[in-house]
């Protein structure tokens, strides 16, 4: 539908969107945190092969 809309095909809008999507600033931790999508989310450093550890302050 959105493709129609923009009067492209649809590989044409695809593209579009993409090029959107990597035009903006990459999204960090803290802005996936401290939206309310960002409650649900679990850090699992482990599974990554990170460790958490706290800073020295």
């Amino acid at each position: 539908m959105r493709a129609e809309q923009h009067h492209r095909s649809l590989e044409a809008e695809v593209r579009e969107i993409l090029a959107d999507a990597l035009a903006r600033e990459p999204v960090t931790i803290v802005d996936l945190l401290s939206t309310e999508e960002g409650a649900d989310i679990e850090f699992e450093p482990e599974r990554f092969g990170l460790s958490a550890r706290t800073p020295d302050l």
